[in-house]
């Protein structure tokens, strides 16, 4: 019964976490800031990493969760920041993917109190998969043969979110994590100003 409820706490305090953030933009990061305000916030020290002024890798978060632990960001000069990616900590589980699906679900309960209801959910394994068996779930996903994701299309653009997408990622047969990524309005610019830059040397 103890064991029950602190569960239940863990799976409320989630949920709270993503509403606060849905307030101020993901996990804090709002549209619009620049590369230069963000590690403002953040601090120098959480930059992992980056490329020129268009990408960057932070430890940390304006508002950080305790499922992620680092953040990659996708930063316009026009736009500012317009795609956010949470990459998950590892989490050991068995062959069935209990740990990593049930973490899976916390965020996906998380986001959807936030944003609404996802436009469209994934839980399959290929035809003509050779990992049938329930206890062959992490393998299946490890083989890139099992699909586990999410995604929403806000329509009302929440904090100027445009898509968000729910992913289970394997490291192997035994340990995954979870990646949650958001796009924000100017990214589909963003993008086709990149793929222009590439371009320009033909």
């Amino acid at each position: 019964m103890r064991l029950k409820f602190a569960l239940m706490l863990m799976g409320l305090s989630a949920v709270a976490a993503f509403s606060q953030v849905s307030n101020q933009g993901p996990f804090g990061f709002k549209a619009g800031m620049t590369r230069e305000q963000i590690i403002q916030i953040v601090g120098q020290s959480a930059v992992i990493s980056t490329s020129k002024d268009s990408v960057l890798r932070l430890t940390t978060a304006p508002s950080p969760h305790a499922a992620f632990e680092s953040y990659l960001l996708a930063i316009s000069p026009k736009s500012g920041v317009v795609k956010i990616r949470a990459i998950g900590k590892d989490i050991n589980t068995n062959g069935f993917g209990e740990q990593l699906k049930s973490a899976y679900l916390d965020i996906q309960k998380a986001v959807t109190s936030a944003y609404g209801s996802p436009e469209r959910s994934f839980d399959f394994l290929q035809s003509g998969s050779i990992w049938t068996e329930s206890n062959h779930w992490m393998m299946g996903l490890f083989k890139e043969e099992r699909t586990l994701a999410t995604f929403w299309s806000p329509q009302q653009h929440v904090n100027h979110v445009t898509s968000i997408q729910l992913e289970a990622v394997p490291l192997s047969s035994s340990v995954g994590y979870i990646s949650l990524s958001y796009e924000l309005e100017g990214f589909a610019e963003y993008i086709n100003s990149e793929k222009a830059k590439t371009n320009s040397v033909f």
